[in-house]
């Protein structure tokens, strides 16, 4: 982490005289963030994932609405990770609120990962018929927006 903690010290002094310094910078926290959930340093990862948001909610851009939603389900997926499930599906419903007010145009599966952790909780929970409504939503929100035809939808419908 050592070299990427440079380019990313760089990118931060770049990025704070840009004119659109808020995007950039949370660009950065965001993606370092998840770069420190793949190196499984959760509460770091956190940290820089709320500072993210943080400048996120300041831009009040439309156009941001994705980074914010994916900023919510992966703050969702990482307090599973550290056992803080409460949390975790607070912030996992918020996101796939997100995801169903303004659905992307093209089907990939982060557009339901918000119902596939939110599941896995319930699941864990042994909350099985909370689980099984979850994911029978999650389908059906997909089948709605993107059609049967949707890339992976029968290994979703075998999942269930």
């Amino acid at each position: 982490m050592k070299e990427s903690g440079r380019y990313y010290k760089e990118g931060v002094d770049i990025a704070n005289q840009a004119n659109q310094k808020h995007i950039y910078l949370a660009l950065i926290y965001n993606n370092l963030g998840k770069k420190l959930d793949h190196e499984r340093r959760f509460e770091e990862a956190l940290e820089h994932l709320i500072k993210a948001k943080e400048l996120l909610d300041t831009c009040g851009l439309d156009n941001y609405d994705y980074m914010l939603e994916r900023n919510t389900n992966i703050r969702g997926i990482i307090n599973d990770k550290l056992g803080k499930t409460d949390e975790a599906e607070e912030l996992l419903i918020q996101a796939q609120e997100m995801i169903e007010s303004n659905p992307i145009e093209s089907f990939n599966l982060f557009a339901i990962s918000p119902f596939y952790f939110l599941e896995l909780i319930n699941y864990e929970r042994w909350e099985f018929q909370k689980a099984t409504e979850i994911w029978e939503h999650g389908l059906e929100f997909i089948l709605i927006n993107y059609g049967e035809k949707t890339p992976g939808i029968e290994e979703i419908l075998n999942f269930l």
